[in-house]
């Protein structure tokens, strides 16, 4: 009976959990490609997958399965998209050259434009099938500008289905920039004490 209790831990658990026990980590994608992981830019490029896509290695193992993002324009929903799924990530474990398992997130962004440059993760149609009865999470934000986070576990994918994630050198300046203006603000309100 112990040697299925793993399998029935990840079966209760949310498609991209961490398995049990093992640790957390936060994952920034885009459509273009770009991807941080813990903060830092990721050491495993995502690879573009033949007829659009990208996939993501992820640090550890997870719960398989399929997240629906689901728009909330009007105009996503269509007579061939009536939940107005907008994106599709998909978890699953593959075998490598080495033998042993990669750890797979698939990132799917519908092209509902048909756009001729279109990003590496846009597709004209989902490749997977998809799992209905797993809750979909919901893209916040204006078309052309859209996002998405998925808490699953430990685990925490903020993706970017419409723009790019900001470089971590823009987030530490911009941090840097804040603290100057606090710091000068407090300069200002001891120097007004002291006159």
């Amino acid at each position: 009976a112990l040697a299925f209790l793993p399998a029935h831990i990840a079966f209760a658990q949310n498609p991209g959990s961490p398995l049990a026990g093992l640790p957390g980590f936060t994952l920034d994608f885009d459509e273009q490609g770009n991807s941080l992981l813990n903060g830092v830019p990721n050491p495993n490029p995502p690879t573009s997958v033949p007829g659009g896509g990208l996939e993501f290695l992820l640090p550890v193992q997870v719960a398989l399965g399929d997240v629906w993002v689901l728009g909330q324009s009007p105009l996503d929903i269509s007579p061939t998209n009536p939940f107005g799924i907008t994106d599709l990530l998909s978890f699953f474990d593959r075998q490598n050259t080495a033998g042993t398992l990669d750890h797979v997130m698939l990132f799917e962004s519908l092209n509902e434009d048909n756009e001729a440059n279109a990003p590496a993760a846009d597709v004209l149609t989902f490749s997977r099938i998809f799992n209905a009865a797993i809750p979909p999470i919901f893209e916040n934000g204006v078309e052309g500008n859209n996002q998405f986070q998925l808490v699953a576990g430990l685990a925490t994918y903020n993706g970017i289905s419409d723009g790019t994630i900001p470089e971590p050198s823009t987030i530490v300046l911009g941090s840097l920039g804040l603290l100057s203006l606090a710091a000068l603000a407090y300069r200002r309100s001891r120097w007004a004490k002291t006159v």
